[in-house]
């Protein structure tokens, strides 16, 4: 199931009994050998699933989003794997490696994997760079019996492209090979893509042999090829035209004796065709440096505000983290670093990510607050706040919040929790335009019983069927509230505010009057005038805000207890799970199945 925003959630903190903190949580260690991990800096990402040492899927974020990801179906993404390893040891058959789960060790902005043999302990890690776009990829080979080893390890990246938001796939591209960087890029020539280069510069074993001809190898999309077939080197091809398939793939050889080792180190990244060697150049020089100023910026924000401890290992252990990944949730985009809600997966703005995260962030991070707020307001029009803002096919576009959008609820909320937190009169004046805008466009969803109105059923950005809500009315009780604080401080005109309080008690007894379902004890919701009878998140907002009579409120989250909770996953969006049915498919005019599987 799909949340708000399409925000996926995928900030999930380790749990201690499957793994171990390590650093006092700035890194963990999971051995279990499933699951997804995402690390990222501001401009590449990686995703990788199964526990798997090679990436599934590759974001780049400079110039513009593209991405490298071969899966054609969301729910199957792992099936793609466009980077590929491969050993032979003392003449020995060539074999692929990381296509299983491996141990590994992970923060919010780089993993090493690891996995250990008889002969060999290999170590794959992904870091990335603060100022340039890049990652680094350093795969080592370590000698751990006591005898040499005559070692041939292969390695590639498919660089065919994803563009943003259309998710159109570019398969074609030119290719180039620089003996001085030891590198092969790939130079698309499509506009959607803003004409970018895909670059793997080789920092460490120098190649014995390269190409960038994917057809040569016949190169998959579920990352094998004919290399393990072959005994030969590889042929230092270059594509010329646009009908060939770009790889870059290249070949090293080395004897290692005992407790030596070969490390291939490989610098992967995209930018502007004509800035190509530029900043190939630099990164040659500066990768080391780049991953170094990036993981002390991570540790530094992992570490600001934590004077206060629990006590409790974990708990305090999951604070260090959260303030890691927010750090690391940060992406390039037209020429700023903005916030993102995932490390690898998106590659668009949307502000109902920012708005909801900077609620937590508010207490120890103003500064980022007042940035979050203004970038929010740099892209607003007619004093409407943006939805998204992204790059597709040609150019960067903006999406405004229409009248039901929720951004305008946490809008109001974020700028008073702000203001309350500050005493920052002057920026909250600037914001003021924008804030009342969306007070209005709250207001214009109050239906004449008091209540909200909305077509989604309930905290998804799905559906079409108008009724009122127990989740969009309470919201919007806040945020009268909230702005009435708001306009207190700034001293507006005491008549409006006087309505807005108004307004605000009569939804809070309309809310209780309307929505409280005695038989369910819980708040519920009706579509077109027939009651929904499904259990909805969003209800718990009224409890947490204090809007509901004690004995209703305690009754409400001993349902939610019951009904929502499941001990191992937490509360679920709504019960029961039925929304892929084809008459629950009908009835909220849900497009297809986009509700999800149960």
């Amino acid at each position: 199931m799909r949340i708000a925003g399409n925000m996926i959630l995928c900030i999930v903190l380790p749990l201690s009994a499957a793994g171990q903190w390590k650093e006092a949580g700035r890194s963990y260690f999971f051995d279990r050998h499933y699951g997804q991990v995402e690390v990222g800096g501001r401009y590449v990402g990686a995703e990788f699933h199964r526990s798997r040492p090679l990436p599934s899927r590759l974001s780049f974020y400079y110039p513009v989003a593209n991405s490298i990801d071969l899966s054609t179906d969301y729910w199957r993404r792992d099936e793609s794997l466009p980077v590929a390893i491969g050993i032979a040891i003392n003449g020995g058959k060539r074999k692929w490696i990381g296509r299983e789960g491996w141990s590994y060790t992970v923060s919010p902005h780089r993993v090493r994997f690891e996995n250990r043999d008889s002969l060999l302990q290999t170590s794959i890690c992904y870091e990335f760079c603060l100022n340039e776009p890049a990652m680094v990829m350093t795969i080592a080979f370590m000698n751990i019996s006591n005898k040499p080893l005559e070692l041939v390890a292969y390695a590639h990246v498919r660089p065919a492209l994803r563009t943003c938001q259309t998710y159109a796939r570019k398969d074609s591209a030119q290719t180039l090979f620089d003996n001085n960087l030891q590198m092969v890029a790939a130079k698309f020539s499509d506009s959607d893509a803003d004409r970018v280069a895909v670059f793997v510069v080789n920092g460490g074993e120098k190649p014995v042999s390269w190409t960038s001809d994917g057809g040569e190898l016949a190169v998959t999309d579920s990352g094998t090829s004919n290399w393990t077939g072959s005994t030969h080197p590889l042929s230092r091809r270059l594509l010329t035209g646009n009908g060939g398939i770009p790889l870059a793939a290249f070949e090293f050889r080395k004897r290692i004796d005992a407790g030596d080792s070969l490390v291939v180190i490989q610098i992967v990244g995209s930018c502007r065709e004509a800035e190509l060697i530029e900043v190939a150049n630099r990164l040659s020089a500066s990768s080391k440096s780049e991953v170094m100023a990036y993981d002390e910026l991570v540790r530094l924000k992992s570490e600001q505000s934590t004077i206060f401890r629990t006590g409790d290992q974990v708990l305090d252990a999951s604070a260090v983290w959260a303030k890691g990944i927010l750090a690391a949730n940060a992406h390039y985009l037209d020429g700023k670093i903005v916030p993102m809600p995932c490390p690898a997966e998106y590659n668009f703005f949307f502000t109902h990510d920012l708005l909801m995260t900077d609620l937590a962030v508010v207490n120890f991070d103003l500064e980022r607050v007042k940035s979050d707020l203004l970038y929010v307001a740099s892209h607003s029009r007619d004093s409407v706040i943006p939805h998204a803002y992204y790059w597709r096919d040609d150019g960067f576009k903006t999406e405004y919040c229409t009248p039901d959008n929720w951004n305008h609820f946490w809008f109001v909320m974020l700028t008073a929790s702000y203001l309350r937190h500050s005493h920052d009169d002057s920026t909250v004046r600037e914001l003021l335009p924008l804030v009342t805008k969306s007070l209005e466009e709250v207001r214009r969803q109050v239906k004449s019983d008091h209540l909200a109105y909305a077509y989604r059923p309930d905290w998804w950005d799905i559906g079409h069927i108008e009724g009122p809500r127990a989740y969009t009315t309470t919201l919007a009780i806040r945020t009268l509230r909230e702005f009435l604080f708001i306009g207190s401080f700034l001293g507006l005109q005491a008549g409006k505010l006087r309505e807005y309080e108004s307004l605000a008690d009569s939804m809070q007894n309309a809310l209780e009057l309307r929505l409280w379902d005695d038989r369910m004890k819980y708040l519920t919701n009706y579509n077109e005038g027939k009651k929904d009878e499904h259990y909805y998140m969003g209800s718990l907002l009224a409890p947490a805000f204090g809007l509901l009579e004690l004995a209703r409120a305690k009754g409400l989250v001993e349902t939610a207890s019951k009904v929502l909770l499941d001990a191992k996953i937490g509360i679920r969006n709504a019960m029961p799970p039925d929304f892929h049915t084809r008459e629950a498919i009908n009835f909220y005019k849900f497009a297809g199945d986009e509700a999800g599987k149960p």
